[in-house]
């Protein structure tokens, strides 16, 4: 292999890496998260851009309330800009859609509190 071919082939694993770990502003993305007792926050993928919003569905916890937070990660402590807490399915309302509010920016993350074994889907939508 020649190497131009090399580097080409490194540049090309490292921009499908970049854009598979990031959302983007316009796309909806689908993200599995678990929490458990001994892990019990998950982080989503970085959202790379909001404008203002970010639109979160998915469906209700079976058990226990889930919490969700729009941060930025620091160094000593995560910045929350928004949150809510999603309360356990019932039989009128299987699935939940909330939208979090943030400044207009980049790096952020949903954070995941389930504080027990839990796990579900959540489409994030910047918006």
């Amino acid at each position: 292999m020649k190497p131009l071919s090399i580097t080409f082939f490194l540049m090309l694993l490292a921009t499908i890496f970049f854009i598979s770990t990031s959302i983007s502003a316009s796309a909806a993305t689908s993200y599995q998260w678990r929490t458990s007792v001994d892990v019990p926050v998950d982080y989503s993928p970085k959202i790379k851009s909001l404008e203002q919003d970010v639109l979160l569905q998915g469906a209700r916890p079976t058990k226990k309330d889930i919490h969700l937070q729009l941060i930025k990660k620091g160094f000593w402590s995560d910045k929350v800009y928004d949150e809510i807490t999603i309360k356990p399915l019932d039989e009128t309302n299987p699935t939940f859609k909330a939208t979090l509010h943030a400044p207009a920016g980049e790096d952020y993350y949903i954070k995941i509190g389930g504080y027990s074994i839990s796990s579900g889907t959540l489409i994030i939508t910047p918006i």
